[in-house]
């Protein structure tokens, strides 16, 4: 038997107006200027100048100034300086999680059901598989 399986990306939540990463990661940075200033200088130091920044890079940066902490714990090191900006990434990160979850649940739930039920039921009738890597809950809200 053969399977079938739809990978779907960032492409096909666009439409239903959440953005790709790169407009998802300025947004959020407008977000933080307006709202929380006092982390826009961590933003900047996390900024990757070699190449165009985007959400999952913003998301890898931070992940990798948190792990720090337990390093530090470790070594018995209390190094407040570096203690306080691990304390602002991970205060950064719950920003960003709570932007990522407010701006993924902004789509209109009835475009979504009359453009996306179609791929499930289908999907759904040849025991096919869908996948997405996306943030947002589009296709749950589909299947629902």
């Amino acid at each position: 038997m053969i399977q079938v399986g739809f990978l779907l990306g960032a492409g096909a939540s666009f439409p239903f107006g959440i953005p790709m990463m790169r407009q998802f990661y300025d947004q959020f940075v407008d977000y933080i200027r307006t709202t929380r200033a006092h982390c826009v200088p961590l933003i900047e130091k996390l900024a990757d100048t070699t190449a165009n920044p985007d959400l999952e890079i913003l998301i890898k940066r931070l992940e990798q100034v948190r792990a720090i902490r337990s390093g530090l714990e470790i070594l018995g090191d209390g190094g407040q300086g570096i203690a306080q900006q691990i304390g602002l990434a991970e205060e950064l990160r719950g920003y960003l999680d709570m932007f990522l979850i407010e701006t993924c649940e902004k789509f209109d739930v009835s475009k979504v059901k009359d453009k996306l039920s179609k791929l499930v039921e289908v999907a759904s009738q040849c025991s096919a598989s869908v996948f997405t890597t996306n943030y947002d809950r589009l296709f749950e809200t589909a299947a629902a």
